[in-house]
């Protein structure tokens, strides 16, 4: 009865490490995340300051890095390529927003094409 005693005690502490140890892990992952989250808070202030091309910038590496983050295989290579699709991509979508400004102010100015009429 005794060794089943001493048994049980052994598991009860290899249990208690065990999750002790996870406990550490956790903290330290969530440690790395939010020194992260003050690196990137120091980056995007920058960018903010510097204007909206920078801001565009730093949204994107924003994007390129939780991607590598996610996907710690993909290489390099494929990281720039992803940057300058999402470049691109941003430009259009900027395109596009400034085409629909322009168009909602000549609407709302009865300027537009179609009201000539």
């Amino acid at each position: 009865m005794e060794v089943a005693r001493v048994k049980l005690e052994q598991v009860k502490q290899k249990t208690h490490e065990l999750a002790v140890a996870q406990s550490d892990l956790r903290f330290e992952d969530e440690s790395a995340e939010i020194r992260s989250q003050i690196v990137a808070l120091d980056g995007y202030s920058t960018a903010v300051l510097e204007g909206a091309d920078a801001l565009r910038k730093f949204n994107i590496e924003q994007q390129v890095q939780a991607f590598a983050r996610n996907n710690p295989l993909v290489g390099a290579d494929k990281l720039d390529e992803m940057r300058a699709q999402l470049t691109v991509l941003t430009d259009i979508q900027n395109q596009a927003a400034t085409a629909q400004h322009v168009h909602s102010s000549r609407v709302s100015r009865g300027t537009t094409p179609i009201s000539r009429r």
